[in-house]
């Protein structure tokens, strides 16, 4: 257990880490260029959504049977090249079909730039590089290797931005800078091509003392391809707003979009968390029946995520109002174009607010209904996930090809929510309907119609204030909104406690009544 929390932290300091980047250069470079955005987004977007038609159900295959191999070196190795076999087949049959679709790709797409078909064998190689990335990651996670793997893998999140500087100040071309972002793919999969190697030539060469279990060709395939259509549905559904936006829009509306989906996928940060304990806990619940523990991993996760979800959703709102004002303000006292730039482009990006609500309110209803997907999983009903995912698709890729052409982006933004909304309707009911339990309550419900007036009077500051009177009131009303409901309504009680803890181990012992003294 001591590895798995040691492994568990690390991965999450190191998911911070890049996140904290990517933020960083979303405030400060990719505004200056948002077509070049666009294109890299477009590039990198595609390839890791059209990954699970390369990797398959391989990742999860590989750990769902890796138990089931001897423990001496030769059995592992055998298996681990019978994954490459598999992994090697797919990508010839993937390239193909690939080659064979890229023209009915090029009429499909609405986007004037001749760069969209261009780098339309970038994506394919891209495509490739991502799935056997992904497909070493999951395989090194047998041995309890996580954290190193999963920054390989992210590594090239953190040369997307200097390749688009390099770019921007005509040091490379577009090209080159897209090669440079490949490049650095390249090298994590060599990387964790010998990691993977090396660990197969330092286990024991000794005879395993215990029975070798083994497994059956026709069980690996056939979880092999259910474990597909499950991954790939995820991809697809999930990230269909990627591919469509660039086909359908241009690169710049497509870097504008890309900036408010990260935006909002930072509101996600807390629940990756909370369902990676969740997981464990309710696992072993389900196993002793434990129904009263699962109701209540249910609904204080729920409320407490909804609150935490609003809290960052809010303070998202705050950035996009200060970002203007900051940038003006700079520039009045920096003679710098680059600048002024900024300046110039963060009020140009003000409209992205309205999309960072939109999809935040998928968000925030993803959190609202809380563990629901981990509660099935564990479940008897666990092929309820797959069905639910295969039926999101169906319902955004409509949604999305219809709303894109008719709303542009705030479209693709309207179709991501509501798909997710259905979707997680669908896994609510699907719990109520079986252990009569669900996550709402009428506090929650109060909650979210007073969050739809703090944002609209967000939007009403915008329109009839300065950027500094907007800024100081959205200020104050987020806060007031955040304070009384933790304190007078006691919404989130165990989101209080955790602040409390967190005041109480800032401030010292002195601090020891400070909830008390709020409460008062």
């Amino acid at each position: 257990m001591g590895i798995i929390i040691k492994e568990s932290f690390n991965q999450t300091v190191l998911r911070i880490i890049i996140s904290f980047v990517g933020a960083l250069a979303l405030i400060f470079i990719y505004p200056l260029d948002r077509e070049l955005y666009g294109l890299f987004g477009y590039i990198l977007t595609t390839s890791s959504f059209l990954m699970a038609f390369v990797v398959l159900g391989l990742g999860l295959a590989s750990m769902r049977f890796f138990p089931y191999t001897a423990n001496d070196a030769k059995s592992k190795k055998r298996f681990f090249y019978f994954l490459l076999k598999i992994f090697s087949f797919n990508t010839v049959i993937f390239l193909i079909l690939f080659y064979l679709s890229k023209d009915l790709i090029v009429k499909f797409a609405d986007n004037p730039s001749p760069e969209y078909e261009y780098y339309l064998w970038y994506i394919g190689l891209g495509a490739v590089l991502f799935s056997i990335i992904e497909m070493l990651v999951k395989y090194l996670s047998n041995y309890k290797i996580v954290a190193i793997p999963v920054a390989l893998q992210t590594t090239y999140k953190i040369g997307t931005p200097i390749a688009f500087i390099l770019v921007y100040y005509e040091i490379i071309n577009k090209e080159s800078g897209v090669w440079l972002i490949f490049s650095l793919l390249i090298i994590s999969m060599i990387i964790l091509m010998y990691m993977a190697l090396t660990k197969l030539n330092i286990i024991e060469k000794t005879r395993d003392l215990n029975k070798e279990t083994g497994f059956s060709n026709n069980s690996f395939f056939s979880y092999y391809f259910w474990a597909f259509a499950s991954s790939a549905g995820s991809l697809v559904a999930f990230k269909i707003d990627g591919f469509m936006v660039p086909a359908m829009t241009d690169f710049t509306l497509n870097g504008d979009y890309s900036m408010a989906m990260f935006m909002t996928t930072l509101i996600t940060i807390p629940i990756s968390a909370v369902i990676s304990i969740a997981h464990p806990l309710i696992s072993e619940a389900w196993k002793n029946d434990d129904y009263s523990q699962i109701k209540s991993i249910y609904l204080k996760g729920s409320e407490n995520l909804l609150y935490i979800g609003v809290f960052m959703l809010l303070a998202l709102f705050l950035l996009l109002d200060f970002l203007p004002l900051f940038f003006a303000n700079i520039a009045s006292i920096i003679d710098l174009d680059i600048i002024e730039n900024l300046s110039i482009k963060w009020k140009e990006l003000s409209y992205l607010k309205f999309l960072v609500m939109i999809l935040g309110i998928s968000k925030l209803f993803d959190m609202a209904s809380g563990v629901n997907g981990v509660i099935i999983q564990h479940s008897v009903w666990y092929k309820y996930n797959t069905v639910f995912i295969l039926l999101l698709v169906i319902i955004n890729v409509i949604l999305n090809y219809f709303l894109i052409k008719w709303h542009s982006i705030t479209g693709a933004a309207i179709a991501t929510t509501i798909s997710l909304i259905v979707f997680n309707i669908l896994k609510t009911m699907l719990i109520y309907k079986k252990i009569k339990m669900h996550p709402f309550s009428w506090k929650m419900l109060g909650f979210m119609a007073s969050v739809i007036l703090v944002g609209w009077s967000s939007f009403y500051n915008s329109e009839h204030h300065s950027l500094l009177l907007t800024f100081i009131f959205n200020l104050i009303i987020a806060s007031l909104f955040l304070v009384i409901w933790l304190y007078v309504f006691d919404f989130a009680p165990d989101t209080k406690k955790s602040l409390h803890n967190i005041i109480h181990k800032m401030m010292g012992k002195k601090s020891n009544d400070i909830g008390d003294i709020i409460d008062r």
